[in-house]
């Protein structure tokens, strides 16, 4: 019998953690996450597993892995 594996994508927002949905593009969040914490704060919106919709405020002094 052969085992399947799901890759998942975490984030971690000022010690919130949220699994990304598959549907979400990871690439372009963390390009999003960048640029707000760049900026002076700017709200990051994504899609996390079980179909919810998250909006984070992310500025310079936010905490995201």
């Amino acid at each position: 019998m052969s085992e399947r594996t799901t890759l998942q994508t975490l984030v971690t927002i000022d010690g919130a953690s949220f699994i990304l949905s598959p549907t979400q593009d990871a690439e372009q969040l963390c390009d999003d996450l960048e640029a707000a914490a760049a900026s002076t704060g700017r709200v990051v919106r994504f899609e996390a597993s079980g179909d919810r919709l998250v909006r984070s405020l992310v500025t310079p002094h936010s905490h995201v892995i």
